[in-house]
């Protein structure tokens, strides 16, 4: 097909920017494959911290069950 693709050009960091690069616009800096601003991390949840905010999901939905569990137990007695 031979198209030519235009660059995009960040306003506010004065980057090139690929279809996968977000202003984020709290932070004030792009980011790679960006998902959204957490406000609990005060941080972006892009490509570089992804697996760190899984992670921290999946363990707090965890001990949320584990402590739900404890307690139920203890009221049931």
């Amino acid at each position: 097909s031979g198209k030519i693709e235009r660059l995009k050009v960040c306003q506010f960091c004065l980057i090139v920017k690929s279809r996968n690069i977000s202003h984020c616009y709290k932070c004030n800096e792009c980011t790679l494959l960006h998902s959204h601003h957490c406000d609990i991390f005060e941080t972006c949840i892009a490509w570089n911290n992804y697996f760190h905010y899984i992670s921290f999901l999946v363990s707090y939905f965890l001990i949320s069950i584990i402590e739900s569990y404890k307690i139920l137990e203890y009221f049931m007695i």
